[in-house]
């Protein structure tokens, strides 16, 4: 199917899909100036959908401007702005794009502030998550929500199928409710496909589209047709359903066993890696790792230094220093992410622990260590594996054939990516915690 149809093919997997990436396809499509010559075509889609121009009359959609990463303070950018002239002033559509990382503290704060000293009330910035999550309370806090009411919006990339977890959420208030617009972003990207007249074009919204269902999805079949295929093929033998019925209660255990030896591979060679360094990591580094399948967080390799300092000493465990980590959000062995982990949760810290954590804090910014996010809680800087590498679930086969000696595409990336961020931290971690 795949060699007839192609149907696997996407153009978004051969460019660059993170935060910035993302930013820049969604503002090139909203640009009425950019070369895909539909003029405002795209923009007039969102907004009518948004239903923001019945409240924003007179727009001259033509003249609008788009930018990217627009700085508006010293340490603020806001991801994509679209200023609109209406022939006596302003309006701003502001998007902040969050497809993998968390806020920074009071980030959606600062922006909303920041737009409404510059344009008053004529602005929405919209909060753009995968799942339409919303910001946290650390970023803007939700006492504060009321004063943004028709300036402030959370949207999908993908509308998630909650069915499952409605009951168990029927007595819980959702403060963001008066918040969510109704329009996921593959929503908008489907409305511009079928009212564009451009083969072309067509074929971007419609791998675009595809790209953000299945990396923000809540589903790992490859594509619909070869879910149909599989289907048709099921139903026509019932000898077909028994078998089927075998690999599926057996998967979940197939599935942890791959995984399992996969991330001891990445133990194994990164602790061999370590060895071929001692001018940097020394003798007394520990290498570890743990696989308890699909418990939350518990899926995990890391490295320590025994030297450095022990936080808690009645409990000798990994969690009790800072480490070079590379975890598994879960449940489930998927979304796979890399960074520095603090030793605890900060809130718990003594006051001269916290106080060292927070120089820990420091110098690792100040070493910029390549585009890593901040958590406030446990991770000074970490970042999402990349994706196509990132959920082990959707290439579980080439796993398989890494572990069986087979290849080594994926072994590599994740041994030189954890390491990089090793040789920067290691030497940062020893000056303050050795």
């Amino acid at each position: 199917m795949n060699r007839r149809l192609a149907h696997r093919f996407n153009v978004l997997d051969y460019l660059r899909t993170d935060e910035l990436g993302l930013s820049s396809v969604i503002a090139d499509l909203l640009d009425p100036r950019a070369n895909h010559g539909q003029g405002p075509f795209f923009l007039q889609v969102m907004l009518e959908k948004l239903q923001l121009t019945e409240h924003w009359p007179d727009l001259e959609l033509a003249d609008a401007t788009v930018s990217v990463e627009r700085v508006i303070t010293a340490r603020r950018r806001i991801d994509i702005s679209v200023k609109i002239p209406d022939g006596s002033g302003e309006y701003c559509l502001a998007i902040e794009n969050k497809p993998y990382a968390g806020d920074q503290e009071n980030q959606v704060r600062d922006y909303l502030n920041h737009l409404a000293r510059e344009f008053g009330d004529r602005f929405v910035l919209i909060y753009l998550s995968p799942a339409g999550d919303p910001p946290s309370d650390w970023s803007l806090p939700r006492s504060e929500l009321d004063q943004w009411k028709g300036r402030f919006a959370v949207m999908s990339y993908h509308e998630q199928d909650n069915s499952e977890g409605t009951a168990n959420q029927a007595d819980t208030v959702d403060v963001y409710e008066a918040f969510r617009a109704s329009l996921p972003l593959t929503d908008w990207l489907e409305f511009c496909h079928d009212k564009c007249q451009v083969e072309r074009l067509r074929w971007f919204l419609r791998d675009a589209r595809s790209f953000c269902q299945r990396t923000f999805g809540d589903h790992h079949m490859t594509t619909d047709s070869e879910a149909r295929a599989v289907e048709k093929y099921l139903l026509s033998n019932p000898e077909n359903i028994s078998v089927a019925q075998v690999v599926y209660e057996s998967w979940p255990s197939v599935r942890n066993r791959v995984c399992k030896q996969f991330l001891e591979r990445l133990c194994d060679r990164i602790k061999h890696k370590i060895a071929q360094n001692p001018a940097l990591f020394g003798n007394d580094v520990h290498v570890g790792c743990k696989y308890e399948g699909d418990k939350r967080y518990s899926n995990r390799l890391w490295i320590h230094r025994l030297s450095w300092c022990q936080y808690d000493a009645g409990r000798n465990d990994t969690n009790r220093r800072t480490s070079i980590r590379l975890e598994s959000e879960g449940p489930g062995p998927n979304n796979w992410f890399y960074g520095i982990s603090y030793a605890q949760d900060q809130t718990k810290m003594s006051d001269a622990d916290r106080k060292r954590q927070q120089r820990l804090e420091i110098a690792l910014r100040e070493k910029e260590i390549s585009d890593f996010k901040a958590d406030q809680w446990w991770w000074p800087v970490w970042k999402y594996a990349n994706e196509g590498k990132r959920d082990w679930d959707s290439f579980l086969p080439d796993l398989h054939r890494e572990c069986r000696g087979e290849a080594d595409e994926i072994t590599n990336y994740y041994v030189d990516a954890f390491l990089d961020v090793a040789k920067s931290a290691v030497p940062i971690i020893d000056r303050l915690e050795r």
